[in-house]
């Protein structure tokens, strides 16, 4: 049953929650920074306790990017297992799906994932008369039959200070308890798979572009390589983005604004640099709260499993859930928010 709805940027697409109509929505963790966006109003709704499941979508981080700044878990499933008639934008009775594009759950732990993706996943109404989705079961049971890839920051998208000493003790933890690290595992490189995905994301959000088919098969070769990387790892664990939430700024736009790493200015964008390794090729990636920075904000993680197989993502979120604690309510739970 749909009791409410939350609020979401102009068009679905910042990295922040404000718009002309409903106003600013506030990170329960510290009202005067952003719950991210676009699907900043779940995250924020599950965080305070207004609701304990909530939907959104995701293009460049705009579940998981929420999901990091609030403390709160979410499911980037794999592109077409949830279909996604009648998602806006694009126009109202726009039968095409947006590529790279998906729906998925915002909860407060990965049971919730897990069960919300049993019903959120199937065929489209195209698809029905004949297709039927099995996806597999996890790849492991405990934490130690898990082979973890772990990439942690790079030059291309450096990570701030706080961000990465969250990731790097919770990295620490989960080796401690069992899970199979290597801290050198890179299936491709972050700025070519950034560029590429840049130029499928301009694709995606405006009429097209003339060499279409050439980024596609660059695309199917980026994929090979995550394919052949997954026979010797089950997940890569990656930043979600380069910083925790930050302050409320609605100054010009994305391309003009910036975000403080390491106490120098970077772009603003960067925020979707994280978010679109899974997101160019295809992939599921959740996120599970990590800790959090000396400031208190939440900081998350991304885990990248193989295609269509979100089970393995939701499970090791699952086990980090358990090794590290998971969720935890904020102190401003039901206050402020929208």
């Amino acid at each position: 049953m749909i009791f409410g709805k939350t609020n979401l940027p102009t068009f679905a697409m910042d990295w922040q929650t404000y718009n002309p109509i409903f106003g600013t929505t506030n990170n329960p963790w510290d009202l005067t920074r952003t719950p991210g966006g676009s699907s900043g109003g779940p995250a924020a709704a599950v965080a305070a306790g207004m609701t304990a499941l909530d939907m959104g979508s995701d293009l460049s981080g705009s579940l998981r990017q929420p999901a990091h700044t609030t403390g709160v878990f979410t499911l980037k499933p794999s592109f077409g297992v949830v279909p996604g008639r009648g998602h806006i934008p694009g126009p109202p009775g726009t039968l095409s799906n947006t590529d790279m594009a998906v729906l998925g759950p915002i909860g407060r732990t990965a049971d919730d994932l897990d069960l919300a993706l049993d019903v959120l996943a199937g065929p489209d109404e195209w698809s029905a008369t004949a297709w039927q989705l099995r996806l597999p079961p996890a790849r492991g049971r405990s934490l130690s039959e898990y082979r973890v890839g772990v990439w942690l920051d790079d030059s291309t998208c450096p990570v701030d200070s706080e961000v990465l000493g969250v990731l790097e003790a919770a990295v620490t933890q989960l080796a401690s308890a069992g899970a199979r690290i290597d801290i050198a595992a890179r299936p491709v490189d972050l700025a070519d798979s950034n560029a590429l995905f840049v130029n499928l994301l301009m694709a995606a959000v405006s009429p097209g572009t003339p060499d279409w088919n050439q980024t596609n098969e660059r695309r199917q070769q980026l994929r090979a390589r995550w394919q052949a990387f997954f026979r010797s790892f089950d997940v890569l664990l990656t930043p979600v983005s380069p910083v925790a939430a930050i302050a409320h700024d609605h100054t010009g736009d994305v391309f003009s604004r910036t975000i403080t790493v390491n106490g120098s200015a970077r772009p603003y964008v960067e925020q979707g640099v994280w978010t679109g390794l899974a997101g160019v090729a295809y992939l599921p990636a959740a996120v599970a709260p990590f800790g959090r920075t000396t400031g208190g904000l939440p900081v998350g993680v991304q885990v990248i499993a193989p295609y269509l197989e979100d089970r393995t993502a939701i499970d090791v979120a699952r086990h980090i859930e358990r090794h590290l604690g998971g969720f935890v309510a904020p102190p401003t739970a039901r206050s402020g928010c929208r």
